[in-house]
Protein backbone atom coordinates (compact mmCIF):
# COMPACT_ATOMS: atom_id res chain seq x y z
CA UNK A 1 0.00 0.00 0.00
CA UNK A 2 1.34 3.63 -1.12
CA UNK A 3 2.01 6.09 1.83
CA UNK A 4 -1.47 7.77 0.85
CA UNK A 5 -3.08 4.40 1.65
CA UNK A 6 -1.41 3.85 4.65
CA UNK A 7 -2.16 7.86 5.73
CA UNK A 8 -5.94 6.79 5.01
CA UNK A 9 -6.12 3.30 7.00
CA UNK A 10 -3.86 4.96 9.97
CA UNK A 11 -6.75 7.89 9.88
CA UNK A 12 -9.95 5.73 9.50
CA UNK A 13 -8.51 3.50 12.02
CA UNK A 14 -9.89 0.61 10.06
CA UNK A 15 -13.16 -0.26 7.85
CA UNK A 16 -15.47 3.11 7.93
CA UNK A 17 -18.54 0.58 7.86
CA UNK A 18 -17.47 -2.55 10.04
CA UNK A 19 -14.52 -1.26 12.10
CA UNK A 20 -12.64 -4.39 10.81
CA UNK A 21 -8.94 -4.25 11.15
CA UNK A 22 -7.57 -7.13 8.54
CA UNK A 23 -7.85 -7.05 4.80
CA UNK A 24 -7.96 -3.16 4.45
CA UNK A 25 -8.26 -1.21 0.93
CA UNK A 26 -8.76 2.42 0.33
CA UNK A 27 -11.73 3.04 -1.71
CA UNK A 28 -12.60 6.10 -3.64
CA UNK A 29 -15.73 7.78 -2.37
CA UNK A 30 -16.53 9.54 -5.87
CA UNK A 31 -15.17 7.51 -8.89
CA UNK A 32 -11.95 8.47 -10.67
CA UNK A 33 -14.07 8.14 -13.97
CA UNK A 34 -16.54 10.72 -12.00
CA UNK A 35 -13.94 12.90 -11.93
CA UNK A 36 -13.15 11.84 -8.09
CA UNK A 37 -9.55 13.12 -6.94
CA UNK A 38 -6.96 10.85 -5.32
CA UNK A 39 -6.88 13.53 -2.81
CA UNK A 40 -7.45 11.89 1.03
CA UNK A 41 -10.91 13.51 1.61
CA UNK A 42 -12.29 11.62 -1.10
CA UNK A 43 -10.77 8.38 -0.03
CA UNK A 44 -11.94 6.03 3.08
CA UNK A 45 -10.38 2.59 4.53
CA UNK A 46 -12.65 -0.44 3.78
CA UNK A 47 -12.49 -3.48 4.45
CA UNK A 48 -12.28 -6.25 1.89
CA UNK A 49 -15.88 -7.07 2.13
CA UNK A 50 -17.46 -4.12 2.44
CA UNK A 51 -15.50 -3.11 0.05
CA UNK A 52 -17.00 -5.39 -2.10
CA UNK A 53 -20.07 -4.97 -0.87
CA UNK A 54 -20.00 -1.30 -2.09
CA UNK A 55 -19.10 -1.61 -5.59
CA UNK A 56 -22.30 -4.42 -5.68
CA UNK A 57 -24.44 -1.59 -4.45
CA UNK A 58 -25.26 -3.45 -0.92
CA UNK A 59 -23.95 -0.56 0.97
CA UNK A 60 -24.36 2.99 0.43
CA UNK A 61 -21.43 5.42 1.50
CA UNK A 62 -22.61 9.37 1.32
CA UNK A 63 -20.00 11.91 -0.36
CA UNK A 64 -19.11 14.50 1.93
CA UNK A 65 -17.91 18.08 0.61
CA UNK A 66 -14.55 16.85 1.10
CA UNK A 67 -14.35 14.32 -1.93
CA UNK A 68 -13.40 16.31 -4.16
Amino acid sequence: MEKTGRFIVRRDGGCVICGGKEHLQVHHLRKRSQQGSHRVGNQVALCEDCHDDVHAGLIDLPITDGAQ
